[in-house]
């Protein structure tokens, strides 16, 4: 089992440069030291992301997303197609119309295009996640309509 995880996260990664080669025609690298970790805007206070690769407010890109234990991003959904590795912890990822999954170091998880979901970190989660276009994000009440990050955490924290 860990050689199937080993060999997805390295596939995934594999994948994620060869995404962001396109916005760059350079060999890159950059350790987690040399991170920047911030939140952007739009996202809970207890997730941090830093830019690996490309730049997401423009087009592909490689990021890692670093959450708090107990950190919650509520039923939301990407412009971009999103795929990503958990690289430490656990996360429980929701997605619409699939059964909840607890996701732990080296398993893939992807979203096509406006495919709503949300997460749990479980326990201190890092994820490096890959987009091909510019990445957004637009929360969602119960029946579908756009709100804002606050309106989303206050309403499904009551759940």
């Amino acid at each position: 089992m860990n050689s199937l995880r080993l060999f997805g996260v390295m596939a995934v990664i594999v994948v994620g440069l060869a995404v962001a080669a396109t916005a760059q025609d350079k060999p890159s690298i950059v350790t987690m030291a040399a991170s920047k970790f911030a939140t952007p805007p739009g996202f809970p206070a207890c997730a941090t992301t830093a830019v690996q690769h490309g730049d997401p407010s423009k087009g592909a890109s490689v990021i890692l997303t670093k959450l708090a234990t107990g950190c919650f991003t509520p039923w939301h959904w990407h412009t971009t197609n999103e795929g990503g590795v958990v690289v430490s912890g656990r996360v429980k990822l929701e997605v619409k119309g699939e059964a909840p999954q607890t996701l732990v170091a080296g398993d893939y998880f992807y979203n096509p295009s406006k495919h709503q979901h949300q997460t749990t970190c479980i326990e201190a989660c890092i994820l490096s996640s890959t987009s091909d276009s510019a990445r957004d994000v637009h929360y969602i009440d119960e029946g579908n309509k756009e709100i804002s990050l606050e309106q989303a955490l206050k309403l499904y924290a009551k759940k």
